[in-house]
């Protein structure tokens, strides 16, 4: 029900920024993903684990600054964790791939002009394909599939800045953003508290 209810609401913002406004940047993107977890469960151990992005965007333009941005990308989150017990070396890794759809307010500073600062902020939700943990211990490696117990769907909140530079009729992208998880991925019965978080370099091109 949960995941109905979302969706709803997916569809719902979808729709209404089909009508905020005119169509503004259109495009694709790629990024560079810094991913880790955070909460009072998480791993001290844990770490960052590079990943990447890719998928499109378009903007509603609401008036001269304000435009509303939708994304639809995939895009690989997780961890890593080194650590050393009794003279043995252990790494775990969480690899978790997402279809991320962000939901961006966007305010552009100089439109019109060649480079084109931007600000923005929303929601992001992302729908788990797949979610695999890896143990290696002194180079002995297993893998087992979590994706029963890693919750569906992932709540966060991006914000972020980036800049627009014109190219004649089309336009490059640059943009940094944090995305900050807003709800626990676990979905075993132990109900732990550990939540992506995502710092993410992307570069897009529109058309």
């Amino acid at each position: 029900m949960k995941k109905f209810l979302v969706g709803i609401l997916v569809v719902a913002l979808l729709a209404t920024t089909g009508f905020a406004g005119e169509l503004g940047y259109k495009g694709v993107k790629l990024g560079i993903n810094m991913a880790n977890v955070t909460g009072d469960d998480a791993s001290e151990d844990a770490a960052m684990k590079l990943g990447f992005a890719f998928g499109g965007f378009a903007d509603y333009t609401l008036n001269d600054n304000m435009a509303i941005g939708v994304e639809l990308a995939f895009s690989m989150k997780g961890y890593k964790a080194e650590s050393t017990v009794a003279g043995i070396d252990i790494t775990s890794t969480l690899a978790l791939n997402y279809i991320d759809i962000p939901i961006l307010f966007k305010y552009y500073m100089k439109p019109g002009e060649d480079m084109n600062p931007v600000v923005f902020v929303g929601p992001c939700i992302g729908m788990l394909m797949s979610a695999n943990a890896t143990m290696d211990i002194d180079g002995d490696e297993t893998e087992t599939d979590v994706k029963d117990t890693t919750t569906g769907m992932d709540m966060g909140l991006a914000i972020g800045a980036g800049v627009a530079k014109a190219m004649g009729e089309h336009s490059l992208l640059i943009d940094v953003r944090y995305v900050m998880g807003m709800s626990s991925i676990d979905d075993s019965d132990a109900e732990l508290d550990y939540k992506n978080t995502l710092i993410q370099i992307g570069l897009g091109y529109t058309f």
